[in-house]
C-alpha cells in the first residue's frame, strides 16, 4: 500500500508530492512542482489540490494519473481542503472570508454562502453524504443541507440546520464516523463528538495539548497534538465511562481502565495523520518527519524524511507535512499490464471529469439546474442509473470533450426514440383504420335503408 505525502513548503528543487510505500518505506517523487496546502480524493480516483505559497497566488488544481492536469486561479483565499460530493458532481471549499464556495464538475461557480463569522477552517461531509459540516476560527460548527448549497439560492435564503458552540478556540479538524456522527478537534484541547441528525453533543474529551489533526474509525480516534504526541482514544471505553457516570455507577474497573494512550516520537507538532489499516498509522510532523506506527506494539517502525534535500538534511526542518492520503494511482500502476483499451478510455475520461474552477458566479434558471442533478458519465452503469431521474445527455450536450465518448450512446438513444415514435404512429394508424371501417359499415346501412324507402315509394 502507498500513501501520498504533501508539503506546504517543499524545497525549491523538489516536488510537493511524494509517494511512500508503507510496507518497505521507499519514497517516490511525483510530478508537481508546487507547494501543496491540501489534497483530497474524488469519487473518480483523481485528486483536487490547493496549491500556492502566497495569498495572492492561490490556485486549485487537478492531479490525476500521477501528474498535474490543470491549475486555475481561485476567486478567494481557500483555507480548507476541497470536498467532493458522493455523486462527484459538486465541489465545496471554505475561504478566509467565512464563506463556502460551491462549484459543479464543469467548473462553474454555483453559490457563495456566508457560513462563519471568521475564516472557515474545515468542512466535511457526514456519512450519508447529504449534509456538510463547517467550522471556523471562532470555534462554532454548523450543519448545512447540500441541496441549499448546490441550488444557487441567495445567501439570505440559506440557513444552518444545526449549530454547535462547544469550542472556545479555532476548530482544526473533522472526522466523519458512521451513523451521521461527526468528531471535531480544536486548539482548546477538546475533542467533541456530535450527533448530526438531532444536533446533540454526545461527548467532550479533553486531551493534554492542543489538537492539530484527527483521524480514526468507529472504534478509535487518533489526535495529533501540538507537542508532538498522538493520543489514541478508545471510543468503547469512553462510552462505557460516560454511561457509568451518567447513572452514577462508576466502578473501580472503569476508573482503572485507560480510555487514552499516547504515541510518543515526534519532536514537533503533528500536522497530518492517516490510518492505513487496523494496525498501521502514518503520521507527519511540522519538521517534515514521517513516521509509520505499529499500533499493536505502539512503536514507530520507520522514520522517513521524504522532503529532505539531497545535498543537506537541514532543509527538512522547513518542509512541514500538510496532508497524508491514500495513493489510488498505486493500484492502477500495479495492474497496468491488465488494462484494456476500454479501461484506458475510462481512465482518460476520469482525468477530464473536473474542469478548472471559475472565479465568478453566473445566474441559473430551473432548466439549467436540472442538468447538474444527473449521474456523472463515469458512474453511468445499470446499478447507479436507477437512482437518477434525468437523462445523462442533458448534462454534457454542450461539451465536446465528453461528446467524443458518447457518440455510440447518443446514436442508441436516437434509435430508441425513433422506434418509440414509429410504434406510436403505427398504433395511431391502426386506430384510424378501425374508425374508417366502422363508418363504412354505418354508411352502407344508411344507403340500404334509403334504397328500400325509394322502392316503397315507387
Amino acid at each position: 500500500m502507498e500513501v501520498l505525502i504533501t508539503s506546504s513548503k517543499p524545497p525549491a528543487s523538489q516536488s510537493g508530492v511524494k509517494a511512500i510505500n508503507v510496507e518497505n518505506g521507499t519514497v517516490k517523487t511525483l510530478k508537481c512542482p508546487y507547494a501543496v496546502n491540501s489534497i483530497s480524493l474524488t469519487p473518480h480516483k483523481s485528486y483536487l489540490m490547493h496549491i500556492g505559497t502566497n495569498k495572492k497566488d492561490v490556485y486549485g488544481s487537478l492531479f490525476a494519473s500521477s501528474s498535474l492536469k490543470w491549475k486555475c486561479r481561485l476567486n478567494s483565499n481557500i483555507t480548507t481542503p476541497f470536498v467532493t460530493s458522493h455523486c462527484g458532481s459538486f465541489v465545496f471549499a471554505g475561504n478566509s472570508e467565512g464563506s463556502i464556495c460551491t462549484w459543479n464538475n464543469l467548473g462553474e461557480l454555483m453559490s457563495v454562502i456566508k457560513a462563519q463569522y471568521r475564516a472557515v477552517t474545515n468542512i466535511e461531509l457526514i456519512s450519508n453524504g447529504s449534509f456538510l459540516m463547517s467550522a471556523g476560527e471562532e470555534g462554532t460548527c454548523h450543519l448545512w443541507n447540500l441541496t441549499d448549497l448546490c441550488s444557487g439560492s441567495d445567501e439570505d435564503d440559506v440557513t444552518a440546520l444545526h449549530s454547535w458552540s462547544e469550542h472556545n478556540l479555532s476548530v482544526t479538524s473533522f472526522l466523519a464516523l458512521p451513523n451521521n456522527i461527526m468528531v471535531s478537534s480544536a486548539l482548546d484541547r477538546l475533542v467533541v463528538i456530535m450527533e448530526c441528525c438531532n444536533g446533540q453533543t454526545l461527548s467532550r474529551i479533553s486531551v493534554p495539548s492542543a489538537v492539530q489533526i484527527i483521524t480514526g474509525d468507529y472504534r478509535r480516534i487518533f489526535a495529533g497534538a501540538a507537542n508532538g504526541d498522538i493520543y489514541c482514544i478508545d471510543l468503547a471505553i469512553q462510552a462505557a465511562k460516560e454511561t457509568a457516570e451518567g447513572v452514577k455507577m462508576a466502578t473501580q474497573e472503569f476508573q482503572q481502565s485507560s480510555r487514552m494512550t499516547t504515541l510518543k516520537g515526534h519532536e514537533r507538532a503533528v500536522t497530518a495523520l492517516f490510518l492505513a489499516s487496523d494496525k498501521i498509522l502514518v503520521s507527519g510532523a511540522e519538521n517534515g518527519e514521517v513516521r509509520i506506527w505499529d499500533l499493536s506494539s505502539r512503536c514507530s517502525t520507520k522514520i522517513i524524511t521524504p522532503f529532505a534535500s539531497e545535498i543537506s538534511s537541514e532543509n527538512s526542518g522547513v518542509c512541514p507535512i500538510s496532508c497524508i492520503i491514500k495513493n489510488e494511482f498505486f493500484k492502477c500502476e500495479k495492474d497496468r499490464g491488465l488494462f484494456t483499451n476500454k479501461r484506458k478510455v475510462m481512465s482518460n475520461q476520469n482525468d477530464l471529469m473536473y474542469q478548472p474552477f471559475q472565479r465568478f458566479k453566473k445566474s441559473y434558471t430551473e432548466d439549467d439546474l436540472t442538468k447538474f442533478l444527473v449521474a456523472p458519465r463515469v458512474l453511468c452503469n445499470d446499478e447507479s442509473l436507477q437512482f437518477w431521474r434525468y437523462p445523462i445527455n442533458t448534462c454534457v450536450e454542450n461539451h465536446s470533450f465528453r461528446r467524443k465518448y458518447s457518440k455510440s450512446e447518443e446514436k442508441t438513444s436516437q434509435m430508441d426514440n425513433n422506434s418509440d415514435e414509429i410504434s406510436r404512429l403505427k398504433s395511431a394508424l391502426a386506430e384510424a383504420e378501425q374508425k374508417i371501417e366502422r363508418w363504412e359499415k354505418v354508411n352502407n346501412k344508411l344507403a340500404a335503408k334509403l334504397q328500400k324507402a325509394k322502392a316503397l315509394k315507387s
